[in-house]
């Protein structure tokens, strides 16, 4: 059975459960609680002048530089031109490979190189500091921006695609600790703790490299002038990399210069580095478990629930919904005119009918989806959806468009240009960026929006859409629901039975009344989300971090209970000597040697499949490569080989039949 749910009023929802936000994680809708609102003279927050961030992705307003993929990059961008209260930083890699990148050099009011080291070898990180005033009054801020070749090894449209493992630990290493040089150098300009704000895992390590300069430099543990707080904007991706041989854990503490007592001490969590928990530890640890927060409140219960490194934080991990700035003013133009706003969405469906090629139709019910191609916003169930939906409700357009993020966007993509031939008129399909005014013109236009996402942390693009009259069809997932829409309840992880509730949803949505329709949208126009009231919330996150950094520097309970440390204990494992990179060296020729022969067996596989039927081929390939393992056994490449031995061995154990055909249970490797 399919349980749908429409939203009726979503306000009074948050208002019943929004007061319990901060001592459970349980509070399921809407608005987090605003108790201590702060006035626009705010200058400090915990004794700092300053609140640095530290993230991936930004967006330099004044120049036009976009180096964005998603909501953590619009969230940062609102930090850095809208927030009130201290004056803003920003640490983040320099992409130079983006448009008007040239245009960020020529406006460096400064640059200066910090060091970092790399297995073993020092790569210098040049740092080019901008300083632009605030918009519309706000203070200004200054982005330190990071510019070495290992840091620009990702990918030109997605910053997080990177080649290979190592290239990935590479880039984290020399972002990490080119940060933490930078946190240095402001602490020496200023002479004040600095506030430091993460935004998900990728900064994560920063505040522990600030911390072994500073106990170097003969700062007790206790006194450490940072306070770090962060934003866990999707947490589902928390940078995870097994390291279970001694070699390889040498290996990985080698490329990040640490030593073997400062990761498993900061990054280790069930024999696997959990890159996440150097920002969750430095919280735990130096300042009782405050500081940190995700996106939505149902999301942090989703997080302290679901993964094991965040059970600690049950009850202790807040949200604080995504709320944009200039959508309360936009929702403010036709606060109490409907007329207006509909004049004006049907306007903009002929516009973006035009701009889509669809057919021009203003009674047609338009539904579209506009985001990232990938697993988690369930492109692939919207694509299954898309067939069922164009054959049986014949008054149905759709236009879907976003990036390729991921195995699933590709297929989604092709999917439905296959659909395309079927339905020219009526399906629009574009896999990549969506801006300007055709986006303006789809968020306008569109009758519905489309939000299917198997998780979704927050989410912005239903409030966007709401704010310009578009209902919401989707799951009720993390963040989803906050203003009235259809959605249903996800009773399954089936693509193909999570394609039916969405097709039934929106068959629901497609027949409804224009009456019901218009008093949904009246409902939306009537809920509210208020700048104010997200800027005080995160001034208290702030606060409280800094009272919990107050009572460590003061003797106090400064937490450590589940992971059993100290801030003198973790202090002494960050000065503990630095790991070596293992020697592999004299392995390398003949691993290639046997990967080649390998590459050859998985080619005779293809190529004459019945053989495996017999196990000539795996026999050979399990005695060649059982062989290279022992050889390998002191390496922490051994593993790595054996265990594609097996795989290859044993894995696609196939089965001929007496036709000579064979089927496996996995496709041979390339």
């Amino acid at each position: 059975n399919i349980i749908e749910v429409e939203m009726e009023d979503c306000a009074e929802r948050s208002a019943e459960t929004s007061g319990k936000t901060w001592k459970s994680s349980r509070a399921s809708w809407g608005l987090a609680p605003t108790t201590v609102p702060l006035g626009d003279e705010v200058k400090k927050v915990g004794g700092s002048e300053v609140v640095v961030h530290i993230a991936m992705e930004y967006k330099i307003t004044q120049l036009g530089y976009a180096c964005k993929f998603g909501g953590l990059g619009q969230l940062c961008t609102v930090f850095m031109d809208h927030f009130q209260g201290p004056e803003a930083i920003l640490i983040a890699p320099l992409y130079a490979q983006r448009k008007n990148s040239e245009a960020v050099l020529s406006r460096s009011v400064s640059n200066f190189v910090v060091p970092t080291v790399v297995l073993g070898v020092e790569v210098p990180v040049t740092v080019y500091e901008l300083r632009f005033g605030g918009l519309k009054g706000k203070q200004g801020g200054s982005y330190y921006l990071l510019a070495a070749p290992t840091l620009e090894t990702s990918g030109k449209v997605n910053m997080y695609d990177f080649p290979d493992e190592i290239t990935e630990w590479r880039f984290l290493s020399c972002f990490n600790q080119a940060a933490a040089a930078v946190l240095v150098r402001l602490y020496d300009e200023r002479e004040t703790r600095l506030l430091t704000n993460i935004h998900d895992y990728h900064g994560a390590l920063s505040p522990w490299y600030f911390v072994r300069e500073m106990v170097r430099r003969g700062c007790p543990a206790r006194r450490i002038p940072l306070i770090c707080t962060g934003i866990l904007h999707n947490a589902d991706y928390y940078g995870s990399y097994r390291v279970g041989p001694l070699e390889r854990r040498q290996l990985f503490a080698s490329v990040f210069d640490m030593s073997l007592p400062m990761m498993e001490r900061t990054l280790l969590w069930d024999g696997e580095v959990v890159f996440l928990q150097g920002l969750l530890r430095y919280a735990a640890i130096m300042q009782n478990y405050e500081g940190v927060c995700t996106v939505s409140p149902r999301y942090a219960h989703r997080v302290t629930s679901k993964f094991p490194f965040a059970w600690p934080w049950s009850g202790r991990l807040p949200g604080i919904l995504n709320v944009l700035p200039w959508l309360e003013e936009e929702q403010m133009k036709d606060e109490n005119d409907l007329e207006s706003l509909l004049e004006r969405k049907r306007e903009a469906k002929r516009l973006m009918q035009v701009e889509w090629g669809l057919k021009e139709d203003p009674d047609a019910s338009v539904a579209m989806f506009i985001g990232r191609m990938c697993f988690m916003k369930a492109t692939d169930v919207i694509s299954l959806a898309a067939e069922h939906a164009l054959r049986h409700l014949p008054n149905l357009q759709m236009v879907i468009g976003g990036p390729v993020a991921d195995k699933f966007g590709e297929y989604t993509v092709e999917k439905l240009r296959m659909l395309k031939r079927r339905y020219p008129d009526r399906l629009g399909v574009l896999g990549g960026f969506i801006g300007g005014t055709v986006r303006d013109h789809l968020l306008a236009g569109a009758d519905f929006v489309l939000f299917p996402s198997r998780f979704e942390p927050a989410g912005l693009v239903d409030l966007e859409a709401g704010i310009f009259g578009t209902i919401t069809v989707g799951a009720q997932s993390g963040g989803i629901g906050k203003v009235p829409g259809f959605y249903y309840v996800q009773q399954s992880d089936v693509t193909e039975e999570l394609a039916l509730q969405l097709y039934r949803t929106l068959r629901r949505a497609v027949n409804s009344t224009p009456a019901k329709r218009r008093a949904m949208l009246q409902r939306i126009r009537s809920t509210t989300f208020k700048f104010s009231k997200f800027e005080s919330l995160y001034h208290i996150l702030w606060q409280r971090a800094a009272d919990a950094a107050d009572a460590r520097e003061s003797g106090g309970r400064a937490g450590g209970d589940l992971f059993h440390a100290t801030p003198e204990q973790m202090a002494a494992a960050c000065l503990a000597e630095v790991t070596s990179m293992p020697d592999v060296g004299p392995i390398q020729e003949e691993e290639q040697f046997y990967w080649k022969q390998l590459n050859s067996l998985t080619v005779e596989m293809r190529e004459d499949p019945p053989l495996l039927g017999f196990g000539a081929t795996g026999r050979r390939l399990r005695r060649s490569m059982s062989q290279f393992s022992r050889r390998l056994s002191s390496s922490n490449l051994g593993q790595r080989v054996s265990r594609t031995a097996i795989d290859v061995s044993e894995g696609f154990s196939l089965k001929a039949s007496r036709q000579g055909s064979w089927t496996g249970r996995k496709t041979p490797p390339r």
